[in-house]
């Protein structure tokens, strides 16, 4: 049976319109999930909407709309999003859904079982439009008012019997558990921000209801006029996809959950301490099993900086699909962005290196292969290893290379650096081209061996992107002549010889003028 992995994107905030942050991490999840796939794995990714809290009822009656009718609307535009992107997932779960919130409510009892929820009284900063709790050290105090130290917004101070999470009673088990993996929380900043800023300034019991909120998990008359937070209720949404298989009396029983070898949860650094901190935490209580990594990553940002609707440089995705083909901005993202970092994003910069990569090396690298092919042979290219010189010995190593420095990169999350490598052997292989300038070779023998090692790169380079552009290289892979993108293949250097190669009427990356 093959190896089981589950990836998921961010549980998306169901109050308006998504942005290309958005995009970025459902891109990261997606090529992550398609390169399991093609790796051999069972491979599956949820994405999915967060429809609940105090900010959507008052969007909701700003609209004059009910929440459920308010949030069915928006859970729609993330879903077109999705398909106009061709970002295909297998799960997409709702909080408001029926197995939802009855997992919720078990796991709400079964942690007050374990004695991990008690009854007290809040008294602090909370932000609507974050839906958090602060304590007055972590909120930001200016001008008389307190603020929330991210977003900026203002916050009210609350007074109201609730119900608390005993956080505290967790905070040494986390501390040995990051000490022992130290690759749980994927960015080494992050990881030590986390321990500056709550670790070592000691865990506080979390608020995890709110009194007489309407639009939520509402609990039984046991616990009177009570409503589930958000975060205990977003989070365990990466779980209660699995509801009908998991038992909290028998938290070790064979599931998807318990059954994958990794389980990645792909996130924007704002939301790095709900799940670094407060998910391993939830887990540990019922002594479900842990995920593998929290794979953080940094904002995209505008040249004016943090995008916000006050600065009007929110950026829609589907603007971007005016001019641009949808493959080539999932793999912008994948390749361009460095996931450690804020990174800039232009759409100038999307369309030179668009120019740059697309047109001028790999398309140009395609075209001039398939002409010189075109121009000496009418038959099929026959690999032959006598015919190899040092150069082609040479080039053939770094083919073989960049697959195993891919692979281990990729299994590291190091998308934008093993997508770095890809095109480099792009470049590489037009350099061998001009190096042996095959343009000039009178040796037929040579040429066609020379030709079909820049094949066996084109093909391997193919397969690389495929993870990010299926169906741009469905395009490629049959034009000369290999219906499969496969790591394997690459390999088998005598694949092309029975290949017999046609014109290329119009190339498969035109130059654009924006």
């Amino acid at each position: 049976m093959s190896k089981k992995f589950y990836i998921t994107t961010p549980i998306y905030y169901a109050s308006g319109n998504l942005h290309i942050g958005h995009l970025y991490s459902s891109t990261l999840a997606w090529v992550i999930r398609n390169f399991k796939k093609m790796s051999g794995f069972e491979a599956k990714m949820l994405t999915g909407a967060d429809e609940h809290g105090h900010k959507i009822s008052q969007l909701a009656e700003k609209n004059n709309l009910e929440p459920q009718e308010f949030v069915n609307k928006n859970v729609e535009k993330f879903k077109l999003l999705w398909e106009k992107f061709d970002i295909d997932y297998d799960y997409f779960q709702r909080t408001t859904s029926e197995s939802h919130k009855n997992f919720v409510r078990r796991i709400f009892m079964k942690m007050t079982t374990n004695n991990d929820i008690f009854k007290g009284k809040y008294q602090g900063f909370y932000s609507i439009s974050d839906e958090e709790f602060l304590t007055s050290t972590q909120a930001i105090y200016k001008n008389g008012s307190y603020y929330h130290p991210v977003s900026g917004a203002k916050m009210e101070i609350i007074s109201e019997d609730s119900y608390f999470f005993r956080i505290e009673k967790f905070q040494k088990w986390l501390e040995n558990f990051l000490d022992k993996n130290s690759n749980f929380i994927f960015d080494p900043k992050i990881a030590k921000e986390l321990r500056q800023n709550f670790l070592q300034k000691g865990l506080e019991n979390l608020s995890v209801t709110r009194k007489n909120l309407k639009w939520g998990i509402s609990l039984s008359q046991q616990f009177t006029n009570q409503t589930i937070y958000v975060w205990l209720d977003a989070l365990f949404s990466y779980l209660s996809i699995f509801s009908d298989e998991i038992n909290l009396d028998l938290p070790k029983e064979e599931n998807f959950w318990n059954n994958a070898e990794q389980i990645v949860h792909v996130v924007g650094k704002e939301i790095a301490r709900f799940h670094c901190i407060y998910w391993p935490i939830f887990l540990k209580s019922l002594d479900l099993r842990l995920p593998t990594t929290i794979l953080t990553h940094g904002w995209l940002i505008t040249s004016e900086g943090k995008m916000s609707k006050s600065k009007g440089n929110v950026i829609n995705p589907l603007d971007l699909l005016e001019e641009f083909d949808p493959e080539i901005i999932k793999f912008y993202f994948s390749s361009q962005i460095n996931t450690n970092n804020d990174s800039i994003f232009d759409k100038n910069l999307l369309e030179n290196f668009y120019n740059s990569f697309f047109v001028n090396t790999l398309g140009n690298l395609i075209s001039r292969t398939v002409a010189l092919i075109l121009k000496y042979f009418s038959s099929p290219l026959i690999f032959r290893i006598d015919y190899l010189d040092w150069i082609d010995i040479n080039f053939y190593e770094k083919i073989l290379l960049t697959l195993d420095d891919f692979c281990n990169l990729f299994n590291q999350f190091r998308i934008e650096e093993a997508f770095r490598i890809v095109i480099e052997l792009a470049k590489n292989l037009n350099r061998f081209f001009d190096i042996k300038q095959l343009w000039m070779e009178k040796n037929l023998q040579k040429l066609s061996a020379s030709l079909i090692l820049v094949l066996n790169g084109i093909y391997a380079i193919a397969t690389f992107l495929n993870i990010a552009m299926p169906k741009k290289i469905n395009e490629i892979l049959d034009f000369i002549g290999i219906k499969e993108a496969n790591f394997r293949m690459i390999t088998k250097l005598d694949k092309f010889n029975e290949i017999n190669f046609k014109k290329l009427e119009s190339p498969f990356f035109p130059r654009k003028k924006y």
